[in-house]
């Protein structure tokens, strides 16, 4: 696990945290990995989880990867 954490820090990634009522402050495709955590709560409301996911589409490159950690 030690060795993925410092492959994942070699490659710039960084913590973000935004409230899900916010875009995402990028251009668009320049990241090639997404990773979400726990904090997808959407408090009822199933229309913000569809633009979390119009968001991410729009920052990963064509070939990019997206992980969602529950």
């Amino acid at each position: 696990m030690r060795h993925i954490a410092n492959s994942l820090l070699l490659r710039g990634l960084f913590p973000l945290f935004l409230s899900l009522d916010h875009r995402f402050p990028f251009y668009d495709n320049v990241f090639d990995l997404v990773h979400a955590t726990s904090g997808l709560d959407v408090g009822g409301r199933p229309e913000k989880l569809n633009f979390l996911m119009f968001d991410v589409d729009c920052i990963l490159m064509a070939s990019g990867l997206v992980t969602v950690q529950p």
